[in-house]
């Protein structure tokens, strides 16, 4: 599967109205990782599995209601489409010296 997610990818909730749930597992701007893949055979729905414990019983593909074996299902799934990669940061280097800026900083105080 040649695809922008991975197993083991950090994402970022930005979609949790709409979940059929009594309690929402998902939250938008909490972080969750990607613990398996599934595709809807049927519909080519992506879902991932997060580290939620399961409130529903109901094995559905989340897009067009196709039926999933009842053995796979132990934590939530969702859909990719509420979630975002996480960007990773890097560390800059801007080049400071430690007392160049404290040199500054006794020239203008005084």
């Amino acid at each position: 599967m040649n695809s922008k997610w991975q197993i083991g990818d950090v994402m970022i909730c930005i979609n949790d109205s709409h979940i059929v749930a009594k309690i929402k597992p998902i939250k938008v701007g909490l972080k969750y990782i990607i613990n398996d893949i599934r595709i809807c055979p049927t519909c080519g729905m992506m879902e991932f599995k997060i580290s939620v414990p399961i409130t529903t019983t109901d094995f559905l593909c989340a897009s067009c209601k196709t039926p999933f074996e009842a053995g796979i299902v132990d934590t939530w799934w969702c859909e990719h489409w509420r979630f975002k990669k996480e960007e990773k940061k890097h560390n800059i280097n801007v080049g400071f010296k430690t007392k160049e800026i404290t040199k500054d900083i006794e020239i203008i105080s005084n």
